[in-house]
């Protein structure tokens, strides 16, 4: 019943009939009134619809959320549905995302990038959320193209314009994404030093005096040679893919990912090569997660461990 009152009130008059606190509408049905509390239903109320998606006032840093793969590891879950509409707790993966960021000040719009079950994505999002404005930049060969070909979609957002770019199968704590807010630094990136690499399905940052060099990372999942080739004192630990560029940064990035995908090589391609470009023309700083919790989803035990021990360490329910 204490759930019941947050979500409507329940009038004196007629015991059972449930009225919603916000407008007319009332029934005697207890699934339809979640169904109109609920902001992603067709028949959400109107007046809170107004009052949640209300504009807010635009900042001058473009998020682009990449969400276009048809997120084969995870299959056969993703066989119907996007790698970022997967359920943890109580949202869905891209959902907890949008949570993190809505309270940053500066945020001009989110554009997310879309391929694999596109519609689902748009009909869950919608156009804006908590007073966020949402885009979305369709890639129609999502199914044999890589994050690269997808983010040159967003070209114009993030030429000459502060951005972050997000890779949509990551699940963090907010905190996180607060670092990145506050952080002096126009060029970042999050970077787990906390635990010990395993030297494989990781994508490495290795750097010196806070600032990155490169990102070492392999398709195969070889990066062995590493331990050897370069100090250990240079290896700083993995990248946490959500990056955040100045203005200056963005543009070098743009002109780089253009010449990178002229080039011949694999018909999939990678963000870490034109990273690795940019990070020689502007410094990037790397910031340490200092052991908050976070996880990439690429596997079933990923998402099983995301819903089972971090969701629990970030919302604190253990």
């Amino acid at each position: 019943m204490e759930k019941d009152k947050k979500l409507y009130r329940v009038t004196k008059k007629e015991k059972g009939l449930f009225k919603c606190g916000h407008c007319l509408f009332t029934t005697d049905s207890r699934g339809k009134m979640l169904q109109h509390h609920n902001p992603s239903s067709p028949f959400y109320c109107k007046k809170r619809r107004k009052d949640y998606e209300k504009p807010r006032v635009k900042g001058n840093l473009n998020v682009i959320y990449l969400a276009a793969g048809v997120c084969q590891r995870l299959r056969p879950l993703t066989y119907k549905t996007n790698k970022c509409l997967v359920q943890i707790g109580e949202k869905t993966l891209i959902e907890h995302f949008l949570d993190g960021i809505a309270e940053w000040p500066d945020i001009a719009g989110v554009h997310i990038v879309i391929g694999h079950c596109a519609e689902q994505i748009k009909k869950k999002i919608g156009s804006r959320y908590k007073g966020i404005s949402i885009k979305y930049l369709y890639n129609p060969f999502y199914s044999v193209t890589g994050a690269a070909q997808s983010l040159w979609l967003a070209k114009d957002v993030f030429n000459k314009n502060k951005c972050l770019i997000v890779e949509g199968d990551h699940f963090m704590d907010k905190r996180l994404l607060q670092k990145l807010a506050g952080s002096p630094y126009e060029n970042c990136l999050l970077v787990d030093d906390s635990e010990e690499l395993e030297f494989a399905e990781e994508t490495i940052v290795i750097g010196a005096g806070g600032i990155v060099n490169k990102l070492a990372w392999d398709s195969s999942g070889n990066l062995g040679y590493i331990k050897s080739d370069i100090p250990k004192p240079l290896i700083i630990g993995e990248a946490v893919f959500v990056i955040k560029l100045g203005k200056d940064a963005s543009r070098v990035f743009s002109a780089e990912l253009e010449q990178y995908l002229l080039e011949e090589g694999p018909s999939k391609k990678e963000i870490p090569e034109v990273l690795n470009r940019t990070f020689k023309i502007c410094d990037t700083q790397y910031i340490s997660t200092e052991g908050l919790p976070w996880i990439e989803i690429d596997f079933p035990k990923d998402l099983d461990r995301a819903r089972n021990e971090i969701y629990p360490r970030i919302f604190n329910k253990k």
